[in-house]
């Protein structure tokens, strides 16, 4: 919070380890806000209320009350749109399928009473709602569909060696692509009637089959090399876990509990992932069982990444609010101080998503530096890993723009998302 006569600005809670979509509630001596008081514990997620000083602060319930009267489940999205008299007006969303609710509280006690009353529902994503007092309401929508392409690739001199073609259909769900490190198959998710489907394609064949392990999983991390197991994290309870299954089999054997799978090396044998235990990046060894941390609590960024041989890990960190760079580090049994981080690509631009192939010299990564966004590759030394020469841009089409959350590089090829967007507004009168 910062006066709007300028100076500096106050932190308002800074115990939690996440506080996010904060806003006024209707008479402006206190605000409201979407967050969590204990590292990535879903389960402490909810909307809270609060005071200015700080001096009282309030779980409203909310997302455990829609969770528990099935209106909304672990994977669903709960956006708290807006507080206006006795009513919080709150948008629930699962896939496409967007309800509008309401709920009355008490602007003294924040307590919530009374029943969810649904008030509409439209196909969108990422909806926007404004309520007028008269009960006229607009909503700015949009719907997003992405598809997976492949682009035929030499990977050891970043060069292209064929054109670019699809290989899924347009898709709702917008989890993560995997592309096998052979090259020949890709691990995809669908959605439909709420349900996320996890779908295996062989890219020579064009064969696609789900992917059914017990228990199911709430999303796929990682796919093994040749595609015969999957890494997949479960959500009961608002606990996480991890588990490992043969594909052909269907059966997974948990790898950890309360914990997040963030990457896998390509020997499967090391797992990097967050733990509810220290809050930091810890390896676990899968071999042995045994746990060390790697990077301590509130150091890292995103993306991770292992290099083929399991000895050095990528990642990108946010330096600005638009700005992003491509680091690595050694993999060992011990924190990696930053002073030892080695920084690959950096400056004015987001880059990101850093890509190893599973040979060759090059790191590849997503990056805008040259004013579009593209693929990009730099050449690294193969004993220090630190950068020799220039990144080279390896790929850009400016008819198509893809999304730059996800890259992957396999043996002759690498995996692109492609995004199209329609958007529109809604008005509407609450009953």
């Amino acid at each position: 919070m910062v006066s709007a006569d300028g100076g500096e600005p106050r932190q308002l809670h800074p115990e939690f380890d996440l506080a996010q979509w904060a806003m006024w509630a209707p008479e402006g001596d206190n605000y409201y806000f979407a967050g969590r008081s204990t590292p990535r514990e879903e389960i402490d997620y909810d909307y809270w209320i609060s005071s200015l000083d700080g001096s009282r602060l309030v779980s409203t319930g909310l997302r455990r009350k829609l969770m528990s009267l099935g209106l909304a489940n672990a994977d669903a999205r709960v956006w708290l749109m807006q507080w206006m008299k006795d009513y919080l007006y709150v948008v629930t969303s699962d896939g496409d399928v967007q309800k509008l609710w309401r709920i009355r509280i008490d602007p003294r006690s924040w307590r919530l009473s009374g029943s969810l009353e649904q008030l509409s529902s439209f196909l969108a994503r990422q909806p926007q709602t404004t309520i007028a007092e008269n009960g006229r309401f607009v909503i700015a929508d949009s719907l997003p569909r992405i598809s997976d392409w492949v682009v035929p690739l030499d990977p050891t001199t970043g060069r292209i060696t064929g054109a670019m073609r699809p290989v899924t259909g347009e898709l709702a769900e917008q989890q993560r692509e995997f592309l096998a490190g052979d090259g020949h198959h890709i691990a995809y998710a669908t959605r439909g009637g709420g349900e996320i489907s996890f779908w295996l394609k062989d890219l020579t064949s064009g064969v696609e089959s789900i992917i059914q392990t017990i228990p199911s999983p709430r999303s796929v991390r990682a796919i093994s090399y040749d595609a015969k197991r999957v890494y997949y994290e479960t959500n009961a309870g608002g606990q996480v876990a991890v588990y490992r299954a043969v594909i052909s089999e269907g059966t997974g054997q948990k790898l950890c509990d309360r914990c997040c799978l963030l990457a896998l090396s390509q020997d499967e044998k090391t797992m990097l992932s967050c733990t509810a235990a220290s809050g930091g990046i810890v390896l676990r060894h899968l071999d042995s069982g045994a746990i060390t941390e790697l990077l301590s609590p509130g150091v890292g960024g995103g993306s991770y990444q292992f290099s083929p041989d399991g000895q050095w890990l990528a990642f990108q960190e946010t330096t600005d609010y638009f700005q992003s760079r491509i680091v690595i580090v050694p993999v060992r049994n011990q924190p990696v101080p930053a002073e030892e981080w080695i920084v690959v690509a950096d400056g004015p631009a987001q880059n990101r998503v850093p890509a190893w192939p599973p040979n060759g010299p090059l790191l590849y990564f997503h990056s805008n530096r040259s004013g579009w966004d593209g693929v990009w590759a730099q050449r690294l030394d193969a004993h220090t890993k630190r950068p020799v020469g220039q990144p080279l841009e390896v790929y850009r089409d400016h008819l198509r723009p893809f999304d730059g959350a996800n890259l992957v590089v396999a043996a002759d090829k690498m995996l692109l998302r492609r995004v199209k967007l329609t958007s529109g507004l809604w008005t509407g009168r609450l009953p």
